[in-house]
């Protein structure tokens, strides 16, 4: 009997959230206190990730690989792309000075590259997929792909 009424009462797709605080989030992405959490917290990294680098705890170079070693599963061209890159913005902390950089850089040098990718990809029209979103014929397209591209 028991049984039974559960199935009667069951609905699908209701989200049920129990809370305690005034912080209940559901992680829906049409849920408005989710995406304000969500803003607020990455404004809070940000913040952190750059007074971290302004205090010198966090290095500019952050989250780029500046060694000279081939990554495994790098191509030979990837490689050398990686490398002339690194040496750029060497050459450009150099000239610059650490000070200089942090006033055009607060967020590293990283973060710099992939807001310039991302402007460039959209500037053609293009959008970011994540790996784990990619259908298996992207992911074939993008591992086949030329190495001129």
């Amino acid at each position: 009997m028991s049984d039974n009424l559960n199935k009667k009462d069951y609905q699908e797709n209701n989200d049920t959230l129990i809370t305690f605080s005034d912080e209940g989030l559901t992680m829906r992405k049409d849920d408005p206190k989710t995406k304000e959490f969500k803003e607020k917290n990455q404004k809070k990294l940000a913040k952190e990730f750059a007074r971290g680098i302004a205090d010198g705890e966090i290095s500019l170079f952050a989250g780029l690989d500046i060694s000279g070693k081939r990554l495994e599963n790098e191509d030979y061209d990837v490689y050398k792309e990686r490398q002339r890159t690194v040496k750029q913005l060497q050459k450009l902390y150099k000239q610059l000075g650490r000070e200089e950089c942090l006033k055009q850089f607060p967020m590293g040098f990283a973060y710099a590259l992939t807001q310039a990718v991302d402007a460039e990809a959209k500037k053609k029209g293009l959008q970011r997929v994540e790996e784990k979103d990619m259908t298996e014929l992207q992911k074939t397209q993008y591992d086949g792909r030329n190495k001129d591209e």
